[in-house]
């Protein structure tokens, strides 16, 4: 009887796949780079602000001049927002100045509006101010030549603002893998078929493996069902190869008679296959390969088993890829929202496998609780009620009611 031949933890499965390199760096437009990764320090051209700015709308002025306040200070113009201020400030002068305008020569410090009363030609000062006060100084934002961020930095929405804020257009970063995502089984139909005949199926797998690399910024593609034929799924590999980077074939991983991921990967002359099974619940019969360049994931078949192998590892590898530094002990937490739950009911460990245990939870007694939800990995309902999942870690003792884990909760 064939059996899968491997029974690789987690932590060695991911340390395999850690082996691959990250891909090579482009120049990216900087409008598109949100969640792209740094390729090298990114460093502060200039000084923001260029200059001292006004934080409140009210008078530039010397502070030394408003000790003695209430005083009297010379109105000697007014500085336009926009543009650079002309003249200076002498002693017992002011000059009207809105937010974000910038203090003439001589000015240290801004008198709010409010804390004022003007007189024609002068401005009575109710109130004094010590230098620098109501003033965002130069470089008090953004400092020349400092590092902005540094290589390996995963790009957010508000640090593409920073970096326009200098004129800068193109970044370097690390390319993204593009991924390719097809099924395989006699028995699917696309999940659009209005009927269905007993003992078919609508196969979903790609949709939701589709969606869950969308929702953490991969390009992905596609390209729908194929028959359990050697010849057919080795025309699909070779053809997803050409437009992508990493292909998950969702099916066919196993051992069985008509389980052919594992033969048409080893068809190709410069394949490599670093584990095939993994001692996990669900997704024991896990596959990951190379053929030259091209990463390839057989995915188990079964819904609940490919998501949770997607989660688990194929988006880390991608994340690994785009340039990420990934610490695998810490990498769901930065992706995912955590909850800290109590188990309301007893959980038992798998002996020698790590279990994803899918959770519902709830709250009890002001704090969150869980239920296991129990069921098989053909049964998508278990990830359906479900809000998110535990890592159990094999082990001999029942965890009790009560036990305190961490949950991850789905995207």
């Amino acid at each position: 009887m064939k059996t899968i031949p491997d029974s690789l933890s987690p932590q060695e499965a991911w340390r395999r796949l850690s082996q691959l390199s990250h891909y090579e760096t482009i120049f990216h437009n900087v409008k598109l780079a949100n969640s792209y990764v740094l390729a090298e320090d990114q460093l502060v051209p200039e000084d923001v602000p260029a200059g001292h700015r006004a934080f409140m709308d009210g008078y530039a002025v010397r502070a030394n001049d408003t000790k003695s306040a209430p005083i009297d200070l010379q109105l000697s113009g007014e500085i336009a927002m926009g543009e650079s201020p002309q003249g200076s400030i002498q002693s017992g002068q002011a000059m009207r100045i809105p937010t974000g305008g910038f203090l003439p020569q001589g000015a240290d410090a801004v008198v709010m509006q409010e804390n004022t009363e003007r007189t024609q030609n002068q401005i009575r000062i109710l109130k004094g101010v010590n230098v620098w006060e109501n003033v965002q100084v130069r470089g008090e934002d953004f400092r020349k030549d400092e590092v902005l961020f540094a290589a390996g930095h995963t790009l957010r929405p508000q640090d593409l603002a920073a970096i326009a804020t200098f004129g800068i257009t193109q970044l370097k970063v690390f390319r993204k893998p593009a991924v390719h995502i097809f099924s395989t089984g006699n028995e699917l139909l696309p999940y659009t078929a209005n009927k269905i005949q007993t003992g078919m199926i609508r196969e979903t797998n790609s949709l939701s493996l589709a969606n869950a690399a969308s929702k953490f910024g991969f390009e992905v593609e596609v390209s729908g069902i194929f028959a359990d034929e050697f010849e057919v799924q080795r025309n699909a590999l070779d053809q997803a190869m050409k437009n992508a980077d990493v292909v998950l074939i969702s099916g066919g991983s196993s051992v069985g008679d008509r389980d052919y991921t594992l033969p048409v990967i080893e068809s190709f002359a410069d394949h490599k296959i670093y584990f095939h099974g993994l001692a996990i619940r669900p997704g024991n019969p896990t596959i990951f390969a190379t053929i030259g360049k091209y990463s390839i994931f057989g995915l188990p078949g079964q819904p609940v088993s490919s998501l949770v192998v997607f989660y688990q590892f194929v988006l880390p590898f991608l994340f690994h890829l785009a340039g990420e530094k990934i610490d695998y002990t810490t990498f769901h937490d930065s992706k995912f929202v955590t909850r800290n739950v109590r188990l309301a009911e007893p959980l038992r460990p798998l002996k020698t496998k790590t279990d994803y245990a899918r959770l519902r939870i709830f709250q009890r007694n002001d704090e969150w609780s869980a239920n296991p939800i129990i069921g098989k990995s053909a049964s998508l309902s278990t990830l359906v009620h479900a809000e998110g999942f535990a890592i159990i870690p094999p082990g001999e003792e029942e965890l009790p009611a009560g036990t305190l884990l961490k949950a991850y909760l789905f995207p």
